[in-house]
């Protein structure tokens, strides 16, 4: 009888364990624990402006700067690679990583969700077409049309508020596992139509891709910005102090002009 018993107590056991297994998160890690670790795991796009593998050597806009803020503070830099933006969300909660270096608008959604950092951009959002002679020429052109983002774009809720504005339908397409860099680069080739993208970043896109239509606004003026967990506000006002300094020095702009 007494054996029973123990068969019982082994089965909630292992029951018990493999819940625990399979419902466990990491605790995120606020910035004296990530010293404590001695590394930062920052989610970025591959991309000329996420980070980027060219034979043997690693760049991109994003990456140069968290790396500088590592290097700063005696951290190694761990990267994690996604084009997804709520993907890198997901990372943040679960506490598999400590920062998302992507271009994060400081809306409403994001705000209530997500501690942000001072701002890296404060840009407008335009279309992104392909220049020619059937270029959509104002936002109630795009009334019935299609605009095309990655999945998970930041930008979807700009693009549903816009069609509010229009009173009238606005289909999205969004396509996976592509980043920003890599949408407009399709526009360019002609495989879509349209993206939708931050206009100091698409400037920066028409210097490689000088085929490119960027005049038509879809977005009142923004700011962007980092952004992570919602409990790291140790790390957010490392982060703050940082961009405060790097931000507009001689270090900061020599990297900015690497990727123009």
């Amino acid at each position: 009888m007494k054996k029973w018993w123990i068969y019982i107590a082994i089965a909630v056991l292992a029951g018990g364990l493999i819940s625990v297994w399979l419902f466990r998160t990491d605790k995120p890690k606020d910035f004296p624990e990530i010293m404590k670790s001695g590394s930062i795991t920052v989610v970025v796009d591959s991309s000329s402006l996420g980070f980027s593998v060219s034979k043997d050597s690693v760049g991109g806009l994003q990456y140069e700067m968290v790396k500088s803020f590592a290097n700063r503070h005696g951290l190694e830099l761990i990267i994690s690679t996604t084009a997804n933006t709520e993907s890198g969300i997901e990372e943040l909660y679960k506490g598999e990583s400590q920062l998302l270096a992507h271009f994060i608008p400081a809306n409403k959604e994001n705000l209530d969700r997500l501690l942000l950092t001072k701002s890296l951009l404060n840009t407008g959002l335009v279309l992104v077409q392909k220049s020619d002679s059937l270029n959509i020429g104002s936002q109630l052109d795009l009334s019935g049309d299609t605009i095309y983002v990655a999945e998970g774009s930041v930008f979807i809720p700009r693009i549903k508020n816009l069609a509010n504005e229009i009173s009238s339908e606005i289909k999205i397409v969004e396509l996976k596992k592509k980043s920003l860099e890599q949408m407009v680069e399709m526009v360019s080739a002609g495989e879509i139509k349209n993206t939708v993208c931050p206009e100091n970043l698409a400037l920066n896109f028409k210097t490689r891709f000088n085929n490119l239509n960027i005049s038509l606004p879809v977005g009142f003026q923004q700011e962007y910005s980092w952004a992570v967990h919602p409990n790291a506000t140790a790390l957010r006002d490392s982060l703050n102090s940082f961009l405060s300094e790097f931000i507009g020095s001689s270090a900061y702009w020599e990297i900015y002009r690497k990727y123009q």
